[in-house]
């Protein structure tokens, strides 16, 4: 399953470097073609297993095609007005806003990065405008400097971007009939996930504090500053402010202990001995509530994929197959990339599998005791994400040991504690010593990040890697390993 996944990637990149040169329908014809020739060769398994991958890259290039056609928009020459409506909460930069837009006065749905000139009406979650401006599609972006930000329009589902003037918008009547039924419900979730964000700031914490914790727990980073922001990146804890597979994971574990445990007590007390239905039913529905909590923070791409790496896991469990294999990874990655191509030039999408891929290589070449699987962990996740931090950022946390000691079992308590708050919602007396504690764990970390960012040598700046390099840092990293390993095995 990992060449498999390894070769659809090599597809999706040919397929974006040649697609304006290979018509789609004569893609779709060699990949036809290879399966028919695959089918025909069942007496030959070799040549019939490179059919099979040579099929498996043309249907990347495929892929990757289909989704530049749906990101074909045509320019705007001269302003036009538009219909739209604010989907984001609009996040303020150093001299505009910026939010994600959903035009409604086109044919097909148009998803638009716009930014705004600031002025003393700003615009809201949720309200409708009319608005003059250009849009310009984002395959006709260019790269100015290192950071590619047509790719990450493209990452992130965006098919055009504007600029609207001051005086060239203003608020229209409400249309929710123009919005499908999925984008209605998208919206509907994205306002109340802002409302439950402004609950923390009545129980005492302090504002970047609350915004921390809506940040980790509703995906919600409108509110974070760009020094809070930079606290966490130079001391390497930027990976706790998403919602990835740190927080789904343990949000999980609360939920399948909790049924595992209420189990095991029916079993004892009705003396029930086949017990392996009812497992299976709550395997189920705890990864039913945790697509649910997904649904309900808005669906981020990084909580969407450790979702599905986890309904893929809880599904092998089921078949009693108990540990977390590489083609767990792998088939993840492929239903992730068929899902969004674009995803592969994704960074968190990168970094996320480099991570997930070293930490479940790294504990199967290494029997790791267990009062040292948090150190255990964090290395091999900066192992396999630093090569990709210095390319794409340039910069490497040098105190991320002493910062993952911290901030890890500060995520556990804070979820946690979150999750007792809401649930205590009917009992204020109880809400608000939950709510304290919630503030102390908060302020705790903050101020944790704030003071090792603050070190001398904090973080090393101003590295740049080529592609190239990058990839001999990874096999100079893997080969260091299996000799460590093999050395280890003599002894």
């Amino acid at each position: 399953m990992i060449g498999i996944t390894i070769v659809l990637a090599i597809g999706i990149l040919l397929g974006d470097a040649l697609m304006l040169m290979v018509p789609l329908w004569v893609v779709a014809l060699c990949g036809v073609g290879m399966l028919l020739a695959a089918a025909l060769s069942a007496r030959k398994p070799l040549l019939q297993s490179i059919l099979l991958l040579v099929a498996v890259c043309v249907t990347g290039m495929w892929r990757v095609g289909v989704a530049h056609l749906s990101d074909t928009i045509v320019p705007t020459k001269q302003p036009s007005v538009y219909e739209a409506v604010v989907a984001t909460v609009p996040r303020q930069n150093a001299k505009t806003l910026q939010c994600e837009l959903w035009l409604l006065s086109t044919e097909a749905p148009v998803k638009v990065m716009a930014t705004f000139s600031p002025t003393a009406q700003q615009p809201m979650l949720g309200q409708f405008l009319s608005f003059t401006g250009r849009l310009r599609p984002v395959a006709t972006i260019e790269q100015k400097g290192s950071f590619n930000y047509r790719r990450w329009l493209q990452t992130q589902g965006f098919q055009a971007t504007t600029y609207i003037m001051p005086n060239a918008w203003q608020s229209s009547a409400s249309k929710p009939h123009k919005l499908s039924r999925w984008q209605r419900t998208q919206l509907t979730l994205r306002q109340w996930q802002a409302q439950w964000g402004e609950r923390y700031r009545h129980i005492g914490i302090e504002e970047q504090a609350a915004a921390v914790v809506t940040a980790m727990t509703l995906g919600q980073r409108t509110q974070l500053s760009a020094t809070t922001r930079d606290w966490f990146s130079q001391s390497g804890a930027s990976h706790v402010l998403a919602l990835s597979g740190l927080h789904i994971g343990l949000f999980y574990m609360i939920i399948a202990l909790s049924f595992h445990y209420l189990l095991y007590y029916i079993q004892l007390r009705h003396d029930i001995r086949c017990m392996s239905a009812y497992y299976v039913c709550t395997q189920l529905v705890a990864l039913g509530i945790v697509w649910l909590y997904v649904l309900l923070v808005g669906m981020p791409s990084s909580a969407v994929r450790a979702a599905i790496m986890l309904t893929i896991g809880g599904t092998v469990y089921v078949m009693q197959r108990y540990h977390f294999t590489m083609n767990v990874v792998a088939v993840t990655a492929c239903v992730l990339l068929l899902i969004q191509p674009f995803a592969l030039w994704d960074v968190a999408y990168q970094l996320s599998f480099a991570a997930v891929v070293a930490i479940v290589g790294f504990h199967r070449l290494f029997r790791i005791d267990r009062n040292w699987q948090l150190l255990s962990v964090s290395v091999a996740a900066q192992l396999g994400t630093a090569p990709l931090v210095l390319y794409h950022f340039g910069t490497f946390p040098c105190y991320f040991l002493l910062t993952n000691l911290i901030v890890i079992p500060c995520t556990l308590l804070l979820l946690y504690t979150s999750i007792a708050w809401w649930a205590l919602s009917l009992i204020p007396f109880l809400q608000e010593w939950v709510g304290r504690f919630l503030a102390f764990i908060a302020h705790f970390l903050l101020a944790s990040v704030s003071g090792i960012a603050s070190l001398p040598g904090a973080t090393l700046e101003g590295i740049s890697l080529s592609p190239l390099q990058v990839v001999a840092i990874y096999v100079l990293i893997v080969c260091s390993i299996q000799i460590i390993w093999l050395i280890l095995q003599r002894r």
